[in-house]
């Protein structure tokens, strides 16, 4: 009896135990909730190829890297996507101007797909393990009461530009357990 007892308490330990992901670069670890499926791929770096005349010329030398991706699907239409690359002007914190910069060409490029959204947007500044982050919120509202949201969390850490994003389309306990997650993440500094 003793031993089923250990067995189910260890068993119920097991399925409450987040999952820990790591991005070495960044410094970064979370315990994603168990109910996030992990998506990522393996990147490769994209060669670019220039076309003059419709003759292709291949650039071998112009290979740079893309940036890099990490991706979790919930299963409540969460989504929690991770995308670094390093820092090209060597600044040390990202400025408001960038971050909203940022924002304004992502709102372009929604409006090209879906031209009748609406869009609400707030951006502050916000601290998650002591690391400065730009966090912004951004509502896109559809036709028939539908609406995509995004939390975004900007900053630069190790030297690569990093962006956090939290995408769900109704707060669920699936997206408030994702953002906890987020909001306790550790970075080394």
């Amino acid at each position: 009896m003793t031993i089923l007892f250990i067995f189910l308490i260890t068993t119920f330990y097991k399925a409450q135990k987040s999952n820990t992901y790591k991005v070495e670069q960044l410094g970064w670890t979370i315990d994603m909730p168990n109910n996030f499926t992990n998506m990522n791929l393996i990147k490769q770096p994209v060669q670019v190829v220039d076309a003059k005349n419709n003759k292709e010329v291949n650039n071998a030398s112009k290979t740079r890297e893309k940036s890099e991706e990490v991706r979790f699907q919930g299963k409540n239409y969460t989504y929690f996507l991770v995308h670094y690359k390093k820092t090209l002007s060597g600044n040390k914190a990202l400025t408001e101007s960038t971050v909203k910069e940022q924002n304004d060409e992502l709102i372009e490029s929604f409006k090209k797909g879906q031209p009748e959204a609406q869009f609400e947007s707030k951006t502050i500044q916000e601290k998650v393990d002591d690391i400065n982050f730009y966090k912004t919120d951004l509502k896109m509202n559809l036709e028939n009461n539908i609406s995509q949201n995004f939390i975004i969390y900007r900053t630069i850490l190790n030297g690569y530009e990093a962006g956090f994003t939290i995408f769900y389309v109704y707060p669920t306990s699936e997206s408030d357990k994702l953002i906890k997650a987020f909001k306790n993440s550790k970075f080394k500094k």
